[in-house]
């Protein structure tokens, strides 16, 4: 259980560079986009996709830091911190497959 821990641990620096990596990233290809018109613009369908985009990919890193700090303290409730764990876990991949389906979609208008 330990090293199970250990590379979990390790892997979710990984995952938190790799979201920054990926928001940096998609401001510089969005700000090169002639149809990107701001932020949170939904005057397009463009823009209505990529806003979408934008809220799952912070209510992703809202459930991984939840997931991460707030369910990583001791508790009595083991039991039902992994449950918490796993369904945090499941509900962000999700979310993912959502944002790699709308990047499909905004990369096809």
């Amino acid at each position: 259980m330990k090293l199970l821990e250990t590379i979990q641990s390790r892997l979710s620096i990984l995952t938190f560079v790799s979201i920054i990596g990926l928001l940096i990233t998609g401001m510089v290809l969005s700000r090169g986009s002639s149809q990107f018109q701001g932020l949170f613009n939904t005057s397009t369908p463009y823009a209505l996709a990529l806003a979408i985009k934008h809220i799952m990919v912070v209510l992703m890193i809202i459930l991984a830091l939840v997931r991460r700090f707030v369910l990583s303290s001791p508790s009595k409730k083991k039991g039902v911190q992994e449950k918490a764990k796993v369904a945090l876990l499941l509900l962000n991949m999700a979310i993912g497959l959502g944002v790699i389906f709308l990047s499909a979609y905004i990369a096809a208008l």
